[in-house]
């Protein structure tokens, strides 16, 4: 099994069909049925065999709930980050669970990863998991001949 998040598939691109893949999707949603909805959108993927849903569902938590939508605010609200906001799928990503946050995604500069720490770090968290990527460091990966090049 190979673990393609979708940042992967999106920048994956072939000359001739794809070939097989069998996924594996991991993570965490708040509401059950997206998880049951990620696995189908995965699955019609072309060329996947096979695909093993290990995504979690966060557990039902008030305090996790005013976490996120605090650091929601803080993190989109503020000058930095707002027109992140406007993206039908925002680059961070928030994730509260048991009172620990962990951020993933990808942003523009070491600058926006320090000042997103810093939120985080001054919310009332247990834990802070900075995983957020900055765009300038993710190492290319060769993509495939394009039809271009034939």
């Amino acid at each position: 099994m190979r673990n393609v998040g979708h940042h992967d598939l999106r920048r994956t691109s072939f000359s001739g069909p794809a070939p097989p893949l069998d996924l594996f999707d991991q993570g965490s949603v708040l509401q059950p049925w997206r998880k049951d909805e990620i696995e189908q959108r995965v699955g019609r993927v072309e060329g996947v065999r096979e695909v093993r849903n290990e995504i979690r569902v966060q557990p039902v938590s008030s305090f996790d709930d005013r976490l996120r939508l605090q650091l929601y605010r803080r993190i989109y609200g503020g000058a930095l980050f707002e027109r992140y906001a406007t993206f039908v799928n925002p680059p961070i990503h928030i994730v509260v669970e048991n009172g620990s946050i962990t951020l993933t995604g990808v942003v523009n500069s070491r600058v926006e990863k320090a000042a997103l720490e810093s939120i985080a770090r001054g919310a009332l968290a247990f834990r802070v998991d900075n995983q957020v990527q900055v765009e300038s460091d993710i190492e290319k990966e060769p993509s495939g001949k394009t039809s271009a090049e034939s």
